[in-house]
């Protein structure tokens, strides 16, 4: 169904909205399911012990496993991957204190019309792609995701300046070393390398890349850390995540 907000005879007409995807349409209904047998288990749980003295002694393992099956389907965005190798390894708990991004000419996400015309980029028979794409753009709307407009060498420079005692900077990057010039990557690369040597214990940096290394090569996954600046091929994947590779090795990797 498109919508269409209704205006004045001779105001302009609303651009469409994009429609709820059908797995977006079916993991809601998988959560109401869920929630209404969730419900109704501790409901009668609770009706046999207050009556009886009985319990079926499945109230408690079945709500987590169906509060599970709600924390999972409710994921705005999923990447269904075919994952090969080990699993990495990650603390408990993973703070974000801040994010920010920059783009030469970033998408309004705000605006229907933006939003559909991103869409439109996606080829028609990629339906997976299309649903992910809608399912990010609408979280990306309910975050208030902005992105700066900046070049990545005006924009790196400024937010690598800036010290950050008790944390940890990742500058991360994906798909997009290829479309820089060559002396936009030379000066980059050597502005990175700059801020790596500042970088301290108290506030290590990590440049995340998920580029091609040649030509018509799948992307790989390099993460270099300072104090050291050692690097690592975590993975190497399909550009749109349909398989993973995971095999982290310490080694010195060409720059993307």
């Amino acid at each position: 169904m498109v919508q269409i907000e209704e205006r004045g005879a001779h105001s302009s007409p609303a651009a469409p909205r994009l429609k709820e995807s059908i797995v977006e349409r079916a993991c809601k209904l998988a959560c109401v399911a869920a929630l209404i047998v969730m419900l109704v288990v501790i409901g009668v749980d609770i009706l046999t012990r207050s009556l009886f003295n009985f319990s079926f002694e499945i109230s408690d393992e079945l709500g987590g496993y169906l509060l599970v099956v709600i924390c999972f389907v409710s994921l705005p965005v999923c990447v269904a991957s075919d994952w090969q190798g080990a699993t990495p390894t990650l603390p408990a708990g993973i703070e974000v204190a801040s994010h920010a991004a920059c783009d030469l000419s970033p998408i309004d996400l705000s605006s229907p019309a933006s939003a559909l015309r991103l869409a439109a980029y996606v080829w028609p028979d990629q339906r997976e792609r299309l649903e992910r794409l809608r399912a990010a753009i609408a979280l990306a709307q309910y975050l208030g995701v902005q992105v700066e407009r900046a070049d990545a060498l005006d924009w790196v420079g400024r937010e690598l300046s800036v010290a950050r005692p008790g944390q940890a900077t990742v500058l991360y990057h994906s798909i997009m070393w290829q479309y820089m010039a060559q002396g936009s990557r030379d000066a980059l690369r050597e502005m990175i390398a700059a801020a790596g040597k500042r970088a301290t214990r108290d506030a290590p940096l990590a440049w995340l890349a998920f580029e091609p290394l040649a030509a018509n090569a799948n992307p790989q996954l390099l993460l270099t850390l300072w104090p050291g600046g050692q690097r690592h091929v975590l993975a190497e994947a399909h550009p749109h995540g349909r398989w993973v590779r995971w095999a982290r090795t310490a080694l010195t990797a060409p720059d993307p």
